[in-house]
């Protein structure tokens, strides 16, 4: 007969090989589990970052935009330049004339492409103050389309030239066609009541005076993923119309 301690010891069972297998295929599949739900989260967060920065980057645009047309100016030229306009507009461009540092000015913004290799301010991700200065590649100019804010110096504008002028990049990683403009004046058609008081939309303007209301749309593809993020705003200007 086998002592006590013997016989206790006689009744331990260890693991089998197939037992410690399937722990480890039980392991693999929780642990699988878990760093995929944790990428996923992981790149959700980075992408509603992602979309955060690129509506904050619209939102600084727009904030210029804004600035500009509340200040835009109606300058009679039918006396010596007759062709000229203050302001101007396409589906995608417009101009007009802004006082700024105590000087008249021409501003532009329109849907481009900087020259390559050619060192332009920005604003994006920035403050309008204080542009930082980019280099655009030649790989983003064929890939990127980019809202483009010009300043020419009036005398240069009458003369045209482009002598004093500058670009800012305003934003990048805009689809084609992501600048889309349509200016607008409220009816005041007594021959149609119907549209009385209602804004009649154009998608170019080439009207002696100022619209009174500029819509924009900016379309934008930030990462590269096909994924085009919109923002809309209508902008009234104070002397619309006149």
């Amino acid at each position: 007969m086998l002592p006590r301690h013997r016989r206790a010891h006689s009744i331990i069972k260890a693991f089998t090989l197939v037992e410690l297998l399937l722990a480890l295929i039980i392991f693999a599949i929780i642990a699988v589990s878990l760093y995929s739900m944790f990428s996923n989260g992981l790149k959700v967060h980075v992408r509603a970052q992602d979309i955060g920065k690129t509506y904050r980057q619209l939102g600084l645009a727009y904030d210029l935009l804004e600035n500009d047309l509340q200040k835009a100016i109606n300058y009679d030229f039918s006396g010596s330049y007759p062709d000229k306009k203050s302001f101007t507009g396409e589906p995608n461009r417009l101009q007009m004339m802004v006082p700024e540092d105590g000087n008249l000015w021409v501003i532009e913004y329109f849907l481009g492409r900087p020259q390559s290799g050619k060192v332009h301010k920005t604003i994006v991700g920035g403050h309008v103050k204080s542009p930082k200065e980019v280099i655009v590649s030649a790989d983003e100019d064929k890939s990127t389309w980019f809202l483009m804010r010009k300043r020419t110096p009036f005398p240069s504008f009458l003369a045209q030239s482009d002598q004093g002028s500058d670009e800012e990049v305003i934003i990048s990683g805009l689809i084609k066609d992501g600048f889309a403009l349509a200016f607008g004046v409220v009816s005041q058609d007594p021959n149609n009541l119907q549209l009385v008081g209602k804004v009649l939309y154009k998608e170019s303007w080439v009207d002696a005076g100022l619209p009174q209301i500029v819509k924009v749309n900016v379309s934008i593809d930030a990462d590269g993923d096909g994924k085009v993020l919109q923002l809309s705003r209508v902008f009234d200007l104070p002397i619309g119309g006149k």
